[in-house]
């Protein structure tokens, strides 16, 4: 029987593509890969739950920055207002204090340039043609064109699903989230949680788990340590070198590998313990 590798994406995989985001590169390299050589590719329902409410966040988003410029507008000049070119400060000093504190909120911040563009666009637009600028109109113009363009991208985000991975639904046993928390150091409680999700789903399957993310701040830095837990954790340029290393270095299946190996190392016998309590609630 053939060695299986199982790759798991993460969020900032099909984001990377659908927001035009730093690595869309090597995320387009790979899922060449993963259509070049026929690779298994699963995204964790705890993944696929994580990029549903990045997309609710980011509807909420557009709906309460519009609401937001509205309330300011009217705080300013008054019910239903115009916006004059002598206005237009207090668009940058709203939309200001809205990027304060989103540090590291890349996909959010993208959101809100792209609305405060829109606004000062459809501004000048309207004011060189001598129309009335309306915050109000304005506001829902945009709206329209933001839900728009969202839906458009929630549809990629589910087009994306379909052609290159599945939805692999698992809970994993809160003891190997808690390997990843303490033992590896993983900062963030849905890293640890996707990483287990990957590892607990490839043992049910008999497979070595390949996990790709662009996430070098809390798991690509990690990864020589994740590697001996088991998993293998790669940039999405290299993961078909990983399989490539994994199908050099293995000639039994990872369930067979844990059960068997003679490295009796601390890690190998915490999972083995792990994994046979799994056994025996399936």
């Amino acid at each position: 029987m053939a060695l299986k590798v199982y790759f798991f994406v993460d969020s900032c995989i099909p984001l990377s593509l659908i927001f035009d985001q730093p690595f869309k590169r090597e995320v387009e390299k790979f899922l060449r890969d993963v259509e070049k050589y026929g690779f298994q590719c699963f995204m964790s329902s705890s993944v696929y739950q994580e990029c549903e409410n990045l997309f609710s966040r980011i509807n909420s988003l557009i709906d309460n920055t519009l609401r937001g410029v509205i309330a300011r507008f009217e705080k300013e000049k008054g019910s239903d207002p115009k916006i004059s070119r002598n206005d237009m400060l207090i668009l940058e000093d709203f939309f200001g204090s809205r990027f304060w504190g989103r540090q590291g909120q890349r996909i959010e911040q993208e959101v809100l340039r792209a609305i405060q563009i829109w606004f000062v666009e459809k501004v000048e637009e309207k004011l060189a043609k001598q129309e009335e600028a309306r915050v109000s109109e304005i506001s829902r113009e945009i709206f329209d064109e933001n839900i728009k363009l969202f839906l458009k991208k929630f549809s990629l985000f589910e087009e994306l699903s379909i052609k290159y991975w599945n939805e692999a639904e698992i809970e994993p046993d809160p003891a190997l989230v808690r390997v990843f928390e303490e033992n590896v150091g993983i900062k963030n409680p849905n890293d640890s949680l996707h990483l287990a999700s990957a590892l607990h789903y490839s043992w049910e399957n008999d497979a070595w788990p390949i996990f790709v993310t662009t996430d070098y701040v809390d798991i690509l830095i990690k990864s020589p340590m994740l590697r001996e837990w088991l998993i293998y954790c790669s940039n999405p340029l290299f993961a078909v070198y990983w399989f490539h290393e994994i199908q050099d270095k293995f000639n039994v299946g990872f369930s067979k590998y844990i059960r068997k190996t003679e490295r009796k190392t601390f890690q190998i016998k915490t999972l083995k313990f792990i994994f046979n309590r799994l056994a025996g609630m399936y």
